[in-house]
C-alpha cells in the first residue's frame, strides 16, 4: 500500500545539533541504518558460540558452532540486502530459511533477530529451542499477537493480508507461497519509514521456514520502538520530519555505542524474542 499521497507532518527533530553531535532518536525504527560494524561487534561480545569470518574486504561472516546457521553483513551493499541471516538443513545441506534486511534497515532490527536465533541456538534443550523459534501459534497468529501490542492497534487491509501502524510509518504483509514453491521464497516482508516518503522505507524479508519467533522478535523493534543512538548526522533527512532527536551527556554518550538503543538493557532479547533452535550456516546464504 502507498503512502506517497499522505502529506509529511510538520518536523519534530531538532536541525540546529551539529552533524556530529550523539543523540537520542525516537522513535527508534525511524533513527536510519546506524552503525553496522559496531553492531556485529557486539553481537559477538554478547552472544556465544559463533566465529567471526573475513571471506573478502567487504564481507563478515558469523558461523555458529553448530554449523547450520549464519549471519552475512554487507559492508559495501548500496542496493539490496545489507544483512542476511540464513539456516541451512545441515552443515553441508539444502537451504531451510533466509531473511534478509535491506541497507536502511535500523541495526536493532537486524540485531533483535539475529539474538533471538542465537539464544535459541544456544537453549539448553532441543525442546527449548523450538519454543523460542516456534512459539505456540502458527505464523498469522503470532504476528496478530505481535502486532496487538500496539497502541493504538494495528490496521489490517484486505486482500493484502497487511498490518500497518497507525501512523502509516511502517507495517507487515505476509503471502503464502505453497509447498511447490522453493524455500527461499519470499512470504513475510516487514516495512517501516517516514510517513509520505515510500522511496526511503527500510524492509525486511523472511521466506517461507523462516520461524515465526524470529519474524516477531524483529516486528517489535517496530510495534514497540524503543529510542535509539545515533550521530545526527546518520539520521536520514526524510525521517527528521517525523523523530525527536534529543543531544546525549557527553559522559553518557561515550558508553553508548553507535547503533545501540539507548535504554539500559535494549540490547538483551525481549521476552517473546528470546532463544530458538536452528541450525547454523557455514558458507552461503
Amino acid at each position: 500500500m502507498s503512502d506517497d499521497h499522505i502529506p509529511a507532518p510538520p518536523a519534530c527533530g531538532s536541525r540546529a545539533l551539529a552533524p556530529d553531535t550523539l543523540v537520542t532518536v525516537t522513535p527508534g525504527h525511524l533513527a536510519g541504518p546506524g552503525d553496522p560494524d559496531a553492531g556485529l561487534a557486539e553481537f559477538f561480545e554478547d552472544c556465544p558460540g559463533w566465529k567471526r569470518y573475513r571471506p573478502n574486504d567487504e564481507t563478515s561472516v558469523a558461523v555458529h558452532e553448530q554449523l547450520t546457521a549464519r549471519i552475512e553483513l554487507d559492508h559495501e551493499a548500496t542496493t539490496g540486502p545489507r544483512w542476511t541471516i540464513a539456516s541451512y538443513e545441515s552443515p553441508v545441506g539444502e537451504l531451510d530459511w533466509r531473511a534478509t534486511f535491506c541497507t536502511r534497515t535500523p541495526v536493532e532490527v537486524v540485531m533483535a533477530a539475529a539474538r533471538h536465533l542465537s539464544a535459541a541456538l544456544n537453549s539448553f534443550s532441543a525442546t527449548a529451542s523450538d519454543e523460542l523459534l516456534w512459539g505456540r501459534h502458527p505464523r498469522r497468529e503470532a504476528i496478530l499477537q505481535a502486532v496487538a501490542a500496539g497502541d493504538p492497534p494495528w490496521q489490517e487491509y484486505q486482500p493484502a493480508q497487511e498490518f500497518i501502524r497507525p501512523d502509516h510509518t511502517g507495517g507487515i504483509r505476509t503471502q503464502e507461497s505453497g509447498a511447490h514453491h522453493p524455500a527461499s521464497a519470499v512470504e513475510v516482508t516487514l516495512w517501516a519509514g517516514p510517513r509520505g516518503y515510500a522511496a526511503a522505507r527500510w524492509q525486511a524479508q523472511f521466506t517461507r521456514n523462516t520461524p515465526s519467533m524470529l519474524i516477531t522478535a524483529a516486528l517489535d523493534e517496530v510495534v514497540q520502538p524503543l529510542p535509539a543512538t545515533r550521530l545526527m548526522k546518520q539520521v536520514p533527512a526524510p525521517n527528521l520530519t517525523q523523530v525527536r532527536t534529543q543531544a546525549r551527556h557527553p559522559r553518557r554518550a561515550a558508553a553508548a555505542v553507535r547503533g545501540r538503543h539507548t535504554s539500559p538493557g535494549a540490547h538483551a532479547l525481549r521476552p517473546g524474542s528470546t532463544e530458538s533452535a536452528i541450525r547454523q550456516a557455514k558458507r552461503r546464504p
